[in-house]
């Protein structure tokens, strides 16, 4: 057995940190009539003079975000963008964030009632809640399957000792797509001008871990028999099914058919392949210099004096002597050149690129138990907690850290 997160949703635990202050997890309630009463109770003991916004905690687990804030919108009777918040969070796992709900009704948000979601600490507000109004988030994890003939005291000296110099700042599984790890690829093909072969995969390609019904409908998809994929499809494929509508309508016509997702959506696929490269380029780095995460002749860096690695672009400026021979290096081994990330049939998805710090700096990093893992025979859990600075991955740490455990 290779050790693992989140083979329970509880391993995972993600607590957003905004102004200095952690949104506070409680326990989820036994029973939606005891939810309903703590809900009532603490919302009329609201203190101070009703104001614009209305911002609490929402709490989740196994539950997508986007899912959570629509049952929210739902039971007010208003549009989900009435609803603010700093960041997403994941939904294999017990998460707590900041939300803001503009001008709610009270007595139908006492009537808000789900197992899984809930809501408290509320307090009004004059300030709706932007993406990237948080500090920092907070994660408690348990890391199961650890072989119990590991010394794991040395090892966890070791990453101890490796963590307070920072690791590289590569770019969490969860960009490049959790189930099907297909993002990047998907990507590639639109920069490459492949509209119908990205398409195609986004339709078709299948992994394992999805539903048997999902799967189904990706191979009738490839059988091109597109109306029994579009039955066959979960509602929760709304973006698939819309495609496979345009395409019967009008079946060559791949670049209709890509227009029927959003844009926030289509972004996700070149952000991936953006992030697929950086991450190439980190670790050749981390082959090629001695110190690779230390200031090289030739980087760039920021204000701060941070190493900066490419986020590539058809604007990116690259770095100069070796360093900027090797982020050439990466376009190079991908046969690609910057006017690339140009996208023709759809500008909206091109990318002028950035720049990254290329250290993951890893907070107040602890060893919170090692025990027998109750879960897998033989076996020890490792539990940890750590804090990051907002738009880092916690999957980042943890694959660094179980590299030492396997």
């Amino acid at each position: 057995m290779e050790p693992r997160i989140k083979q329970r949703y509880e391993d995972f635990k993600v607590q957003e940190i905004s102004n200095g202050i952690k949104a506070e997890i409680k326990e989820f309630s036994t029973s939606l009539d005891d939810y309903g009463q703590k809900i009532g109770v603490e919302l009329d003991a609201l203190q101070g003079e009703r104001k614009e916004q209305l911002k609490c905690v929402m709490q989740k687990r196994i539950t997508e975000m986007q899912f959570a804030l629509k049952s929210i919108a739902n039971k007010q009777g208003f549009s989900i963008k009435r609803l603010g918040f700093a960041g997403t969070k994941d939904k294999r796992a017990v998460t707590a964030q900041f939300i803001t709900i503009y001008d709610p009704d009270l007595d139908r948000l006492k009537q808000f009632r789900d197992r899984n979601v809930l809501l408290h600490s509320f307090e009004w507000s004059d300030k709706k809640l932007e993406l990237g109004d948080l500090d920092k988030n907070y994660f408690e994890i348990i890391i199961r399957g650890i072989d119990k003939n590991k010394d794991l005291e040395k090892i966890i000296k070791q990453i101890q000792k490796d963590i307070k110099n920072g690791i590289p700042n590569a770019f969490g599984e969860q960009r490049f797509g959790s189930i099907r790890n297909s993002n990047h690829l998907i990507g590639k093909l639109f920069f490459e001008g492949k509209t119908k072969e990205a398409v195609e995969l986004f339709l078709t390609g299948i992994s394992g871990t999805e539903p048997e019904n999902t799967v189904k409908a990706r191979e009738l998809v490839k059988q091109g028999n597109l109306k029994d994929a579009i039955r066959t499809f979960p509602k929760e494929n709304k973006y698939e099914k819309a495609i496979l509508n345009a395409l019967i309508k009008n079946p060559n016509d791949y670049n209709n058919a890509w227009n029927q997702i959003p844009k926030t959506l289509a972004y996700l696929f070149v952000h991936a392949y953006q992030s697929y490269l950086f991450n190439l380029y980190l670790e050749k780095r981390v082959k090629e210099f001695e110190n690779p995460l230390e200031k090289q002749d030739g980087d760039i860096l920021d204000e701060q004096g941070f190493v900066l690695g490419p986020i590539y672009g058809h604007s990116t400026e690259l770095a100069k002597e070796e360093v900027g021979k090797l982020e050439q290096s990466i376009l190079d081994q991908e046969n690609f050149s910057l006017p690339t990330f140009k996208i023709a049939n759809f500008p909206m998805m091109s990318v002028e690129g950035d720049r990254r710090k290329i250290k993951l700096e890893i907070g107040d990093f602890k060893v919170l138990d090692i025990c027998p893992d109750e879960f897998n025979e033989n076996c020890l859990a490792l539990k940890i907690s750590f804090i990051l600075d907002k738009g880092n991955y916690a999957t980042t740490v943890t694959e660094f850290i179980i590299g030492y455990l396997q």
